[in-house]
């Protein structure tokens, strides 16, 4: 992306780092060794706190690109940030990549999150080792375990175990006892609430005995949170004993508000393929009874990831709830929460939410239908791909053409050539220029699905734009897609990068972080 010898201005240099380094960290691999070097030394020389930490923690998912002798310096810069906010925040960030380093600097992380003094910031750093768990010593885990046992603010201690959820099959059955039953002790139920629902990704490692108390524990939560904590219970359903599936169901049908009630229901989307025929019945039933169209919309849209479990006659139940619904903002939410299941459901069902879609009256709903589609579009019929691209088209207000190009992205893979061709050209027509580097955005996902010619059409736009936001979107988009892209074209969006006034891309990054 720069020849050695240059200024040392890349991509992702120019960029501050921060959220575009976040974007293509999974392709640092791309890069040469002297390129990772500069990314390194701009993450160093960044003068502002909130972006050399933003720039740190982006390298984490990125850090077994580099190499090893790259790894102390970025520790060393983390440890140097003065203000304990910005130092959690680049520490946690080392979390998914923590695999990739030497024990030394395993010990000098954990080291540098025990010395926060601040409460809040400790527990920021202490979840952010959650993901990489597996890669430290047993004796670094007995003391993130101790540390969070040791926050005195119920809100700080929930945050760090809640944490510890994705990396619990790395730690001793007496660490989960320890975990669970500094949970079960948060007097304040808002955070205890939010302890119980970090374990949810972690619940295959704990033994059946826990579980039993995690249920319990959720079941005495009052019904304002309740909703929340069981929802989170979702993607671990498998790992529960049967006999707790419908103590979780009966959970959830019992919440009298329809908007926790919808939370609970929306959360068991990922995990339907565990539980029985009836409960299925009984979820779809009770989604169908909610009154309020926004929960019930929520709840429809939850049930798409898990599509694939249920009977052809719950598919046909949960299409009809959809399509009566009145109201067009919750009907666009259901119809696109059904994207990433639409190869579940028959072919006759197909055409119906496409219909659905299309007759969408206001464009704001139809651009999200539309969208919400794109992961799913391998499994429509090549008639279906040709009526989504003409609705996008067709969408008058710029800003709901942009959304719906940008959601094509992660299905472009699916579509033939030419509606390649055209939602490129729809993209390069968007006068409005935030909105067509939202569209640029949106293809990432799927640059390697389109033609080298298509390639430079898009680079070239990117290269059109004028407004710094605009060029930090496009360029973070394009991040998943880079390694798709050929080499002069990294050059050219290098030299866009260039352009970027430092003050601006700071203000115009801050809020992709969220």
């Amino acid at each position: 992306m720069t020849t050695p010898g240059s200024d040392g201005a890349d991509l992702l240099t120019m960029l501050n780092g921060s959220q575009v380094v976040a974007a293509l960290a999974p392709n640092f691999d791309c890069l040469q060794h002297h390129q990772h070097e500069h990314l390194v030394t701009a993450a160093e020389g960044l003068t502002h706190p909130y972006s050399r930490a933003g720039a740190l923690a982006g390298f984490g998912p990125g850090l077994a690109a580099l190499a090893p002798e790259l790894h102390p310096r970025l520790v060393t810069a983390a440890e140097g940030l003065t203000d304990e906010g910005f130092r959690a925040t680049a520490l946690a960030g080392f979390g998914p990549g923590l695999a990739a380093l030497a024990p030394e600097l395993h010990q000098r992380l954990v080291t540098a999150a025990e010395g926060l003094t601040n409460e809040g910031p400790r527990a920021t750093a202490l979840a952010g080792f959650g993901p990489g768990l597996a890669a430290l010593a047993p004796e670094l885990h007995q003391r993130l375990v101790t540390a969070a046992e040791g926050l005195t603010s119920p809100y700080s201690q929930a945050t760090a175990l809640a944490g510890f959820g994705p990396g619990l099959a790395a730690l001793a059955p007496e660490l989960h006892q320890r975990l669970v039953t500094a949970a079960e002790g948060l007097t304040n139920e808002g955070p205890r609430a939010t302890a119980l629902a970090g374990f949810g990704p972690g619940l295959a490692a704990l033994a059946p005995e826990l579980h039993q108390r995690l249920v319990t524990a959720a079941e005495g939560i009052r019904e304002r949170l309740r909703g929340t904590a069981l929802a989170d219970f979702g993607p671990g359903l498998a790992a529960l004993a049967p006999e707790l599936h419908p103590r979780l169901v009966t959970a959830a049908e019992g919440l009298t508000d329809e908007f926790q009630r919808s939370m609970a229901l929306a959360g068991f989307g990922p995990g339907l393929a565990a539980l029985a025929p009836e409960l299925h019945q009984r979820l779809v039933t009770a989604a169908e009874g909610l009154t309020d169209e926004g929960p019930r919309a929520r709840a429809l849209a939850g049930f798409g990831p898990g599509l694939a479990a249920l009977a052809p006659e719950l598919h046909q139940r949960l299409v009809t709830a959809a399509e009566g619904l009145t109201n067009e903002g919750p009907r666009a939410r259901a119809l696109a929460g059904f994207g990433p299941g639409l190869a579940a459901l028959a072919p006759e069902l197909h055409p119906r939410l496409v219909t659905a879609a299309e007759g969408l009256t206001d464009e704001g709903p139809r651009a999200t239908a539309l969208a919400g589609f794109g992961p799913g579009l391998a499994a429509l019929a090549p008639e279906l791909h040709q009526r989504l691209v003409t609705a996008a088209e067709g969408l008058t207000d710029e800003r709901f053409r942009a959304r719906a190009l940008a959601g094509f992205g992660p299905g472009l893979a699916a579509l033939a050539p030419e509606l390649h061709q055209r939602l490129v050209t729809a993209a390069e027509g968007l006068t409005d220029e935030v909105q067509r580097s939202m569209a640029l955005a949106g293809f990432g996902p799927g640059l390697a699905a389109l033609a080298p010619e298509l390639h430079q059409r898009l680079v070239t736009v990117a290269e059109g734009l004028t407004y710094p936001y605009s060029h930090a979107t496009a360029l973070a988009g394009f991040g998943p897609g880079l390694a798709a892209l050929a080499p002069e074209l990294h050059q050219r969006l290098v030299t866009v990068a260039e352009g970027i006034h430092e003050r601006l891309r700071a203000e115009a990054l801050a809020p992709l972080a969220r």
